[in-house]
């Protein structure tokens, strides 16, 4: 094993702006996936047991819809995230081209 293949000094400008646009993507999905989580549950558990409990009048039922959209575009977002992370993991392998795992 050559033991230049893990020195991170050869890691050029191109490697490092790889590497970022996938960090930057490993954060966004926990962002995206709590967007999506909190909207479903606030339209489709915690607005109908309010309602239904009196703590809150029946009008906030018109909310619903706005939460599920919101949940939709949460869900896309985490597809996209998803996808952009499959694509972007080969800039690992242009840094560390031998895994041991």
């Amino acid at each position: 094993m050559d033991p230049n293949r893990i020195d991170p000094n050869y890691i050029g400008s191109v490697e490092w702006h790889n590497l970022d646009q996938l960090a930057m993507w490993l954060v966004f999905l926990p962002l995206s996936m709590i967007v999506f989580a909190f909207s479903m549950a606030i339209a489709h558990a915690i607005i109908p047991s309010a309602v239904s409990s009196g703590h809150i009048p029946t009008i906030a039922n018109k909310l619903r819809p706005l939460f599920y959209g919101a949940s939709a575009v949460g869900a896309v977002l985490v597809v996209i995230v998803v996808i952009n992370i499959f694509t972007s993991v080969d800039a690992i392998w242009d840094v560390y081209p031998d895994w041991w795992i």
